[in-house]
């Protein structure tokens, strides 16, 4: 039988899901290419991935349609992403309850957004947070996982977790400070300007711009 993306004018090698491993059970990501032949083909990658859970982040789209066709729960949490834009905690606490309940029976969470560089990135640190994972190398494991990802909001997820387990004002704001110093080092102007770069690039790659 002819491969269907032959057609279609794609490549015949295997299309991978945009997905980054940060753990055995917890990946982060972008969503799925808008040919709809490729994002079939992104779709099964997934699943051969046996990933069980989608948290998906977007404002402006969800997969709920799609999902509700193969066993793999799907979770729709939006959120908008723009300069200056904060995530409410609640949103990341809801992500960290979708997670923990993933963990307990075994299932692998994708969380994603439009193209894996902030709102996506962003709500698997949290998750990594709940899991015990230190500030600073929950950041530096997405930044060395996911190189394309800025983790933007980082700091509010930081300060949802720190909330949620109640550590005292004074505590949290040392964590915080220090988190903030070690971002700032590794994270500089530069990374950002690249980041930048890679976001117009992709977006111009897609189409996203008429």
């Amino acid at each position: 039988m002819d491969d269907p993306t032959a057609t279609a004018g794609i490549p015949t090698v295997p299309v991978k899901a945009d997905i980054s491993w940060l753990t055995n059970s917890l990946a982060t990501g972008g969503d799925f290419d808008y040919n709809a032949v490729v994002a079939n083909a992104q779709l099964r990658d997934l699943l051969k991935q046996q990933v069980g859970v989608v948290i998906d982040t977007r404002i402006e789209d969800d997969d709920a349609a799609i999902w509700s066709k193969h066993p793999v729960e799907y979770h729709h949490i939006p959120e908008d992403d723009y300069q200056g834009n904060h995530i409410d905690p609640a949103d990341f606490d809801k992500a960290v309850m979708i997670a923990r309940d993933a963990q307990a029976r075994g299932l692998k969470v994708f969380v994603h957004c439009h193209m894996g560089i902030n709102r996506g990135p962003s709500t698997a640190y949290a998750i990594l947070l709940d899991q015990g994972w230190d500030p600073a190398e929950a950041f530096d494991l997405i930044r060395a996982k996911r190189p394309i990802s800025a983790v933007y909001y980082a700091e509010d997820a930081l300060r949802a977790d720190l909330a949620r387990k109640r550590v005292n004002p004074t505590e949290a704001a040392q964590i915080i400070n220090k988190f903030v110093a070690h971002r700032d080092k590794v994270f500089g102007a530069k990374e950002m300007e690249q980041t930048q770069h890679i976001i117009r690039d992709t977006h111009i790659a897609r189409g996203d711009f008429v």
